[in-house]
């Protein structure tokens, strides 16, 4: 299992863990975490990372360019 991580794990980074013995080219087995001030989010629970990828091509295509609405309001207690 290879693993890559993208930014800094004490503020915010993606990080994947991959097999590329159980890939090809059109399915990237593995795993999908989040790291938010220093703490991994999520379980993983992504085997299909392609399908990952694909949703992520959406979040970055909406950079800049999303409302928040109420949520911006919120501080960060309510939110969690």
């Amino acid at each position: 299992m290879r693993r890559e991580v993208f930014g800094d794990t004490s503020s915010f980074a993606l990080e994947i863990q991959y097999d590329l013995a159980a890939s090809d080219q059109r399915v990237v087995v593995g795993h999908f975490f989040y790291w938010v001030g220093g703490r991994q989010v999520g379980d993983g629970g992504y085997p299909n990372l392609s399908d990952v990828f694909e949703c992520l091509a959406n979040v970055a295509g909406d950079c800049g360019k999303r409302q928040g609405g109420t949520l911006w309001t919120m501080s960060a207690p309510e939110i969690t």
